[in-house]
């Protein structure tokens, strides 16, 4: 239910440099501590009972990344960071001090207190406190609950902590609601991108919602599949623009983009080059009793017509500038 990153950490073997995150021992061994000068916390070696090169794995689970390896780096072991698609942190550039303190320790193998093998890697797996990883004891600050509508026997409800996790979830094509609560005990203190998502979503309150809530308007809309095409058309651009923003990574994203950008919409009345992109657009297919109309920015019709019936739907090209006005019956228009 959280985001994993995993550091491996490798005994009897030294590395300083350009890893900034711990102290680089003057030697190796239990009870090397930190060289001279250098800015990691100075964390006090662990009483693990090394003798003869076989030492007691320590507990760091519930540690900060940063505390975690400052940790191992006093008992004389050294870390080397790898981050998703085995990308080598080189330097606190691409992931520093001040990254790893947001970092929690959730998972260690071995575990703490086991006699580890001169040579043995310890693995380490974080969690962003961000994101609540529950091993490590922090409240995951959202809660997402997902059902498909159905009642009795046919209910699926479900509830997670972070938006991939419903990606996942076997039952993500059943959903068609989705809600989003802040749960977490303290305030909501956004990044400047979840500010600018916020805001965008807020568009449609004229900015008089409270930020958290909007921001959680943009996180149901991102976790909600398109299983109801032309329901989107239903929902507020800025909620639909904002979730766009919010999660390029969603299975569905370019369906929702789409919508976001007016590529994909129902019945209305769009002004084209504000509500809608110029340009050729087909309705959906096996239409009836559609109506559309075509007209100046003053209501002069410039074309319309009712369709009885159409197998392959209808398709009309507008102009910026003009207005494109169509009935329910119409269905679904799709930028060609």
């Amino acid at each position: 239910m959280f985001y994993r990153k995993s550091v491996k950490t490798a005994l009897g073997l030294l590395v300083c440099g350009s890893l900034l995150l711990v102290g680089c021992s003057a030697a190796v061994g239990e009870g090397a501590g930190p060289s001279s000068g250098d800015s990691s916390p100075v964390i006090a070696a662990p009483s693990n009972g090394a003798v003869a090169g076989i030492v007691r794995a320590p507990a760091v689970v519930g540690l900060s990344a940063f505390e975690g390896a400052g940790l191992l780096s006093a008992g004389g072991y050294v870390v080397e960071s790898f981050l998703e698609d085995d990308v080598v942190v080189k330097d606190d550039q691409a992931l520093g001090a001040e990254e790893l303190k947001r970092l929690i320790v959730v998972e260690q193998v071995p575990a703490a207190g086991r006699v580890v093998e001169p040579g043995q890697i310890i693995e380490l797996t974080f969690g962003d406190p961000l994101w609540g990883p529950e091993a490590a004891g922090v409240d995951a600050p959202w809660e997402i609950s997902c059902n498909n509508g159905e009642y009795g026997d046919g209910n699926v409800h479900d509830s997670f902590a972070e938006l991939s996790e419903v990606w996942k979830s076997k039952s993500f094509k059943e959903f068609t609601t989705c809600s989003v609560e802040y749960v977490a005990t303290a305030e909501w203190e956004p990044t400047k991108e979840e500010s600018r998502i916020a805001k965008i979503a807020n568009e449609h309150w004229d900015g008089d919602e409270v930020p958290v809530n909007a921001y959680a308007t943009a996180m149901e809309h991102c976790a909600v599949p398109p299983a109801y095409e032309e329901d989107w058309g239903t929902i507020p651009l800025p909620w639909l623009e904002a979730a766009a923003e919010l999660c390029p990574k969603a299975p569905f994203h370019k369906e929702l983009a789409a919508w976001a950008t007016g590529a994909k919409f129902t019945h209305g009345d769009y002004v084209v080059g504000e509500d809608i992109p110029a340009g050729t657009y087909r309705s959906s297919k096996k239409i009836s009793d559609c109506y559309w109309e075509r007209a100046t920015p003053n209501g002069k019709i410039i074309a319309n017509n009712f369709i009885i019936y159409a197998a392959a739907g209808a398709v009309v090209t507008v102009r910026k500038g003009e207005s494109f006005n169509v009935e329910k019956e119409c269905e679904v228009w799709t930028k060609q």
